[in-house]
């Protein structure tokens, strides 16, 4: 294996471990990181290559996701409405909002999930996310229609309201 197919390799650990900071990161994978660096995988160029060269008007949304940021009082749910125009003056759209998602969900801990709301065409999208064992999103908003995986759903909503949305996404994680 050369240092350019060892690169690769460890560039789909870091980025499924994010960075080894994932909670399902194993020794076994540690182990295998430090043989493909030892091959000669290049983590610096890996690291600043997936983690730090977000364009400016991805990092401009996320700037308008944060300054909308609201977590209710038991900290079931953080969440931030996006509207139309913050993607058309941010000249992005909802596939910033996905990487978005991740890093909130990370910074949020003492939140059980984050949700992001934005407009599309006539509906409002919701995508949830949680870093939670206990919590399987799929299970939680079944009634809403969410699809995706344990950690991670997307669900529209037509003719409702953002609180309405919040709060139906809210009740539905809290219910035990």
């Amino acid at each position: 294996m050369d240092d350019k197919i060892a690169t690769c390799a460890l560039t789909g650990i870091i980025h499924e471990s994010k960075s080894f900071q994932s909670q399902s990161i194993t020794p076994r994978a540690l182990a295998i990181a430090s043989e493909l660096i030892t091959m000669g995988a290049d983590r610096n160029l890996i690291v600043q290559k997936l983690f730090y060269n977000k364009p400016v008007g991805a990092l401009q949304l996320w700037g308008r996701v944060l300054a909308n940021l609201k977590t209710d009082e038991n900290a079931t749910l953080s969440h931030s409405v996006i509207q139309g125009s913050d993607f058309e003056e941010t000249k992005t759209d909802e596939q910033e909002l996905l990487c978005a998602v991740e890093d909130l969900i990370a910074h949020a801990p003492e939140s059980k999930a984050v949700a992001l709301l934005y407009p599309k065409g006539e509906t409002t999208c919701a995508i949830v996310h949680t870093s939670h064992a206990n919590i399987d999103l799929r299970k939680k908003l079944y009634r809403i229609k969410a699809h995706g995986n344990k950690n991670f759903v997307k669900c529209e909503f037509e003719n409702t309201k953002n609180e309405e949305i919040i709060e139906t996404i809210r009740t539905l994680i809290a219910h035990e």
